[in-house]
């Protein structure tokens, strides 16, 4: 186990090893026996290294046979002493015992599919001197983390978000979506960091980024997909699962030094000390730690398992001060971490690394094989358990049940958030200061995006996919690398292992889960009736403890701890305050959920401490690059008609963007503005009507006949827009510029800006689209259909009555979403994950049939999802749209709409569909076009001053 850092950039010169020289520093602990560095042009790679196998011969960074590929990298590969025979069949030379080296050979052979390869943990990067790129990847399930930035030339990344405040220069902006996902589920969901332009790689991905531009976006490369076989009947799930198992642990074993395991006296815990037992030829050291309050200790389960194997068994029993822990908790987790339990894990951690250096654990036998309480509290209300709670209460309010009362037992995200929320949509409302409350609200994307995954799988297989794309990786294995690494300590997890993994998939959910004698649903039944081979029922078939902590007794009324809590969360000093209404922070306290007051308590401590990093980076990380050094096109443009650059010094431009409502085009096009600009722009999304003051460096609107509620502010701030495709919408655009109520403006299509009055001051700022949330259906509806979506009573004359006729004329069923019939304004929109799961994912091809339009969004939206659109020549549409590729243009008559539905119907769809992705991923995803807005502000801004 080991940490990585590294930097890229040209920009940096000679200050960039020393940048990574302090990143290793500031991560000492994860790799106490030895560091290093390899540089070469503008690329940087540093290593910190906890020997574990290869003592001598594991040093890094580690290079190929000829020194073109270089590699710093975190983690143990398994199925190493099957690989490296492998490759050395396929002519590859090995100069050490270590697997780091099987990695470097995996990629000359592979290339980025050498991922693809790998079992085990792992975050690493490689540099392909050749190629000019740089690669990075994390391992299948996020076990190792890794986290990275791109900010002014500078591309970095390292194993920790402390180590990556070294790097110079770099804003720390806090990313008030983050925090709000924090205070929902007590983590930071992937890919988002608490920082704006900081991110995590997420589990199962991968990216290539080039040297020269630093440009490249991580790309899936796993995902976990269920496929449950009912071929074998329950007693062969047994024997797979126990040699898959036992085979696990062997793998998990592979070490040079001594090594142990955690022992809680749960299941999972105890699985793993069984077989380490079975296939050691020496007792186990097993490591265990008790509390004071009983209800919270399992000691007694742990002496049981560890006198059943005979282990080495070492018990600690700790008294918890958690208050004084938490600033050392908050500097090492680098972002707001709710979890109590990490003390616990804290103190296990510093009990094993008192005596080995490497230790296998438990964790994630509740995600494989479903055992934990909201797995089964979600079963438990879709079989309806509470039927005769239902009909009570009906009854009282003199109404009657009904089958239709069933249907509403339906899957759903919204009921799944509320079995795993901290603090609920309508206290954190209730938190967040009015001037943060807009930015903090929404969906959380990363629950979108896998829910939207998992909705064809059945109900407990959905949420055990939810489990291990989230909770797993973001809280679970997060808590554990944090505590085990801050003791210098390797902590391995067999559970949480490809091959368990590829068995627990295929296990038919009712082998996994059934509803016991009481009528409610019990979980982890397959894991629980292999291991009654090994251990009594008794000892099994218990109720589940978890890793708790007694923080309902410190923190309540009247606890322990309650008096410090409130002086700190409620004090004057509290940097909550700047962030939240005391009324809010007061109500979480009061209303009795504890483990609220701890998510909000240890926000508060890494708020504290962030205003000290803030303060103490603010001179050290200011670095002053001169005009000599080589700059990208986007540095340049950063660099305006200055000079030189200062990185990281000065107050961002405050940039306020109007929409006309919520969840319509102009609101999305500001939310992906705002998530992906860079840290010098803060980006506000206003609705038009409420904004009167002049506290805004520029302001925005997207289309002329709104730039009369810019008037009242200087002629520099205002920045008027052309968002529609009709001529008399770009003629207005121009008046403003001729007669100077603007200082510029935004056009939405190419056809529009090349009728520009002054290109000078007129900026091609076309729309995006989030290709994570909008992506290829995991399978393909069989039926041949089209779908359109759009607002029929716009003025851009969607052409819905050529879209009827080209359907009934071809027999072709369109599937259609017109926004107009809803005529709910804001409240009655599909949200996007709807849309792309109703309409785009069962679609054949997307129309557009529109006279007039600048980017039909909908139409991004498809291609992103690999949906060929036939399209009239509109807009981008005609930049986008090549003929037989990923789709076609058309005149717009039914006619010829007709005819490309029948040419797309004889066509290789499955072609057309990845030619359609490729188009978005080449240019026209939000992170890329966003870089033209940043373009246009810097030159607004620029014009200001000027």
């Amino acid at each position: 186990m080991c940490g990585i850092a590294g930097i890229v950039s040209a920009r940096l010169g000679e200050a960039a090893p020393q940048a990574v020289r302090g990143m290793l520093d500031a991560m000492r602990h994860r790799g106490p026996d030895g560091d290093g560095l390899w540089s070469s042009g503008p690329a940087h790679l540093g290593h910190r290294r906890l020997s574990i196998v290869d003592l001598e011969g594991g040093k890094q960074p580690l290079c190929n046979e000829d020194g073109t590929i270089w590699i710093s990298f975190n983690g143990e590969i398994y199925n190493f002493p099957e690989l490296r025979p492998e490759l050395e069949a396929r002519g590859h030379r090995f100069k050490t015992r270590c697997d780091t080296e099987a990695i470097v050979h995996a990629y000359e052979e592979w290339g980025a599919e050498c991922v693809k390869h790998l079992r085990g943990m792992f975050a690493f990067a490689i540099c392909d001197t050749a190629k000019r790129t740089l690669f990075l990847a994390r391992d299948h399930f996020g076990i190792k983390p890794l986290y990275w930035g791109r900010q002014g030339g500078i591309l970095a990344f390292a194993s920790e978000l402390r180590s990556l405040r070294r790097v110079p220069g770099w804003r720390w902006d806090l990313d008030v979506r983050a925090v709000d996902d924090y205070l929902r589920l007590q983590y930071i969901p992937a890919p988002r960091s608490v920082f704006r332009d900081v991110f995590k790689l997420a589990p199962g991905h991968a990216m290539s980024v080039s040297l020269d531009s630093l440009e490249g976006e991580p790309v899936l490369y796993w995902d976990p997909v269920f496929a449950p076989d009912p071929a074998k009947n329950a007693a062969q799930w047994e024997e797979s699962l126990d040699a898959a198992l036992e085979e696990s642990v062997r793998a998990h074993l592979m070490s040079d030094v001594p090594f142990g395991a955690f022992l809680s006296g749960g299941v999972d815990s105890s699985a793993v000390v069984a077989y380490m037992s079975r296939v050691m030829d020496r007792p186990v050291q097993t490591y265990c730690i008790g509390f004071e309050e009983a209800e919270f200790d399992e000691r007694q389960h742990a002496a049981l398992a560890a006198a059943r194997w005979k282990t080495d068994h070492r018990v600690e029993v700790v008294k918890l001060d958690a208050l004084s822990l938490l600033p050392t908790l908050a500097e090492h987790y680098g972002e707001p971490f709710g979890d109590s339990s990490a003390i616990p894990t804290w103190h296990v951690c510093k009990l094993a690394a008192s005596h080995v250096k490497m230790a296998l654990s438990g964790d994630g036998g509740d995600e494989a094989f479903a055992g934990y309480g909201s797995h089964m509290a979600w079963m438990d209300w879709l079989a309806y358990r509470d039927i005769k709670e239902l009909k009570r209460a009906a009854l009282q309010a003199g109404a009657f049940v009904s089958a239709a009362d069933k249907e509403k037992r339906a899957p759903s995200l919204d009921r799944w958030m509320r079995y795993i929320e901290y603090i609920g949509d309508e206290a954190r409302s209730l938190l967040w200061r009015e001037e943060w409350r807009t930015q903090a609200s929404g969906p959380c994307d990363a629950f979108e995006r896998e829910y939207a995954a998992a909705r064809s799988l059945a109900p407990l297989s959905q949420v055990q996919r939810m489990d291990a794309r989230t909770y797993l990786p973001n809280d679970i294995l997060m808590k554990v690398d944090v505590a085990s690494m801050l003791h210098s300590l390797e902590v391995r997890t067999p559970l949480v292992d490809l091959r368990v993994w590829e068995a627990a998939l295929r296990v038919p959910p009712a082998l996994l889960a059934a509803k016991g004698a009481d009528g409610g649903f019990s979980g982890k039944l397959l894991l629980k009736k292999v291991m009654e081979r090994y251990y009594p029922p008794e000892f099994l078939h218990r109720k589940k403890q978890g890793f708790a902590l007694p923080i309902q007794r410190w923190f309540s009324p009247g606890g322990e701890h309650r008096a410090a809590v409130e002086e700190r969360l409620l004090g004057t000093d509290s940097p909550l305050r700047e962030w939240f209404e005391p009324d809010g922070v007061q109500a979480v306290c009061d209303q009795g959920a504890m483990g609220q007051v701890w998510v909000l308590l240890f926000l508060d401590q890494w708020l504290r401490q962030e205003k000290d990093h803030a303060a103490s980076s603010s001179v050290e990380n200011s670095v002053v690059v001169s005009d000599t050094t080589s700059e990208s096109q986007e540095e340049k443009q950063c660099a305006l008609a200055d000079k030189r650059v200062t990185i990281g010094v000065g107050a961002p431009a405050r940039i306020a963007m109007f929409y006309d409502a919520r969840g319509w085009a102009w609101w999305n096009r500001i939310r992906a503005v705002r998530r992906f600009a860079a840290p010098r722009f803060q980006i506000d999304a206003l609705k038009i009507g409420s904004f009167h003051g002049d506290s805004y460096d520029l302001a925005t609107v997207f289309d002329a006949d709104f730039v009369p509620r810019l008037l009242h502010l200087p002629l520099h701030k205002r920045v008027g827009g052309c968002s529609c495709g009709k001529p008399s919408y770009m003629d207005a655009a121009n008046m403003c510029l001729k007669e100077n109520f603007v200082s510029g403006i935004l056009v939405n299509c190419k056809l529009n800006h090349d009728h520009a009055l002054d290109f000078s001051r007129s900026f091609l700022c076309q729309n995006g689209v989030d290709e994570e949330l909008f992506c290829p259906a995991p399978e393909r509806a069989q039926e041949f259909c089209g779908c359109w979506v759009g607002f029929s009573g716009s003025v851009g004359e969607k052409g819905t009555e050529l879209i009827a006729e080209a359907s009934r004329r071809t027999g072709t069923n369109i599937l259609t979403l017109d926004r107009n019939a809803m005529n709910q304004g804001e409240s009655g929109l599909l949200t996007p994950v709807q849309v792309r799961d109703y309409l785009y994912h069962p679609a054949s091809f997307y129309v557009c049939m529109s006279r007039y339009e600048a980017t039909p969004n909908p139409g991004l939206e498809a291609l992103a999802c690999g949906v060929p659109v036939i399209s009239t020549r509109v807009g981008n549409m005609v930049e986008l749209i090549r003929d037989g590729y990923n789709g076609f243009l058309i005149d717009r008559t039914a006619e010829a709409l007709a005819e490309a539905i029948e040419k797309l119907r004889a066509s290789d769809l499955s072609a057309l569909r990845r030619n359609a992705r490729d188009s978005i991923l080449n240019g026209w995803t939000w992170r890329q076009q966003v870089k033209k807005y940043e373009h246009a502000f810097d030159q607004l801004l620029a014009r200001g001053k000027g």
